[in-house]
């Protein structure tokens, strides 16, 4: 069967259907095509049926080598092409949703190669730098090694994990960690306590609007 032009919903549809996959907006989507702002993504967005170009294409699938060329072009088969995903050629970011004990879903966002995991924000005691429904790009460290004081990190103790900025090392088994509002007092830490220990490198912010 051939499929006219004019029957092929716009891509601008499309665009936006791989922005709200992978989290993104149109800021932070434009970076990764490396583009030098997001006024070309927004009037693709705003007006799908004017198309867009080979070149924007070639970037949209050069940055998200999981994405079905002809799911893009033609709005054939699923978004996600299922032969080598996620390709092990590709650093990608494992996002746990909640208390999930495996990924729900992987990420690729330029300039994190060093993040590893990705979370949730839930609870109000880091806002309103971090937010509950905010995502959290993070690198997996070891409390036994030097930690960056001042830096905020996701720390899980006894599988109950909490977002707080480490303040100080009290002594060689604990440590001192407050949070970003001022309704919650500093607290004092033991690092045997401590199962895992993320440093948040970035965050990612839905916009409500």
């Amino acid at each position: 069967m051939t499929i006219r032009l004019d029957e092929i919903p716009p891509v601008g549809k499309r665009i936006m259907e791989i922005i709200h996959h992978y989290r993104l907006n149109k800021n932070s989507f434009s970076k990764m095509l490396a583009l030098s702002d997001n006024s070309l993504i927004n009037r693709i967005v705003n007006d799908p049926y004017r198309g867009t170009s080979l070149e924007m294409l070639q970037k949209i699938v050069l940055a998200f080598p999981d994405i079905n060329t002809k799911w893009l072009i033609l709005n054939e088969g699923e978004m996600l092409t299922k032969e080598k995903f996620p390709d092990p050629q590709y650093h990608y970011i494992k996002y746990f949703k909640e208390q999930e004990n495996e990924p729900i879903d992987f990420m690729r966002i330029y300039g994190y190669d060093d993040c590893n995991f990705a979370f949730d924000v839930v609870g109000d005691m880091m806002s309103p730098k971090y937010q509950t429904g905010d995502i959290i790009l993070c690198k997996e460290c070891d409390s036994s090694h030097i930690i960056r004081c001042g830096e905020a990190y996701r720390i899980v103790l006894k599988s109950i994990p909490s977002i707080r900025y480490i303040k100080s090392e009290i002594n060689e088994n604990s440590f001192k960690v407050g949070a970003e509002s001022p309704h919650y007092e500093d607290s004092i830490i033991k690092k045997d306590e401590i199962e895992k220990m993320f440093l948040i490198k970035g965050s990612i912010r839905r916009s409500t609007l």
